[in-house]
């Protein structure tokens, strides 16, 4: 079972994520001077990196500690959470941070999700494809630029993003969307798989980062830390 890096570090501002690949340039064109840039790698492979998170107390000290000794045993891989911010769909809620009976919120003020940013597909997606329909929750609607996973039978969970809304059919119990999305489905997705905008994640590893490091740990009474993660099919 892969293991789930800390929302509470991957819910930081400092977490930068980026889809770097190759492109090629057509050349100039004799009309206006204008060149056609493309990609040449399908659609590139995420990469998520967190620079110089300042850890305050000896809680998270200890968490990064942990993660720093794990990494260096050799379990680079992990199940790495997006959070959507400001980009989450509009019909997923948050439950307002405070999760228990006693008022008392997570220890690094997450909130609760109701569950609600949970949609199927409505047809098979192949691999490739940058196309799908979506049966959304009854009331819910994208607008562009939403995270979401699918979690397949080989690769496990894959991000993605809504490009653009093509079309709506309407019905009463949750509309259909046909979204094109990005980067290209990481393989073939079967009807009715879940379409979760709720938890955005992805399987990743942590690769060396400019300094040559897995992970980089500064052990001091405000340590601060380091980490570069980069999709993974393996």
């Amino acid at each position: 079972m892969t293991d789930v890096f800390p929302p509470c570090f991957a819910n930081r501002a400092e977490m930068v994520w980026d889809l770097p690949g190759a492109f090629t340039s057509g050349g100039t064109s004799v009309f206006g001077g204008e060149s056609q840039v493309r990609r040449m790698d399908g659609g590139g492979g995420w990469r998520a990196m967190l620079q110089n998170l300042v850890l305050k107390d000896a809680a998270n000290q200890k968490t990064w500690q942990a993660i720093w000794q794990d990494i260096m045993l050799g379990n680079t891989k992990y199940i790495v959470p997006r959070p959507p911010h400001r980009l989450k769909a509009s019909f997923v809620s948050t439950g307002g941070s405070v999760p228990w009976s006693d008022d008392v919120p997570f220890s690094d003020d997450s909130e609760w999700y109701t569950g609600s940013g949970l949609a199927t597909l409505a047809a098979e997606v192949e691999l490739r494809a940058v196309e799908a329909q979506i049966i959304l929750p009854p009331g819910a609607a994208l607008e562009g630029g939403e995270p979401f996973t699918i979690v397949g039978p080989t690769y496990g969970a894959r991000l993605y993003h809504v490009a653009r809304v093509l079309d709506v059919a309407a019905d009463e119990d949750g509309d259909t969307v046909t979204v094109r999305f990005g980067p290209p489905a990481r393989e073939d997705y079967a009807a009715e798989s879940e379409v979760d905008f709720e938890n955005p994640r992805c399987t990743m590893r942590s690769v060396p980062n400019s300094d040559g490091a897995a992970v980089n740990f500064s052990r001091s009474r405000f340590a601060t830390a380091s980490i570069v993660f980069e999709e993974t099919f393996t």
